[in-house]
């Protein structure tokens, strides 16, 4: 997701900044965008989504036998998956 800079770059009442450098490099404010990151790319149309792929394979480490029952988009741009 984008950065929500104009939030991260806020001065409070007291004239110190909101957030702390950390904040603004760790993307802790987003704008909630889907055409940005994975989602504004070509290959979203046929490889799944790189957070459920990383977030599955730590859970089958501790877990090997947990089962993900999910929903998968289907229709235009989707053929390939």
């Amino acid at each position: 997701m984008q950065p929500d800079t104009e939030e991260l770059q806020r001065i409070d009442d007291d004239g110190n900044p909101a957030y702390t450098p950390e904040d603004f490099m760790e993307g802790a404010i987003v704008i909630r965008n889907e055409n940005h990151g994975y989602w504004n790319t070509n290959i979203m149309e046929t490889y799944p989504n790189p957070f459920f792929i990383k977030m599955t394979k730590k859970i089958w480490l501790q877990k090997p036998n947990f089962i993900f029952i999910g929903e998968c988009w289907g229709g235009f741009m989707f053929e390939h998956r």
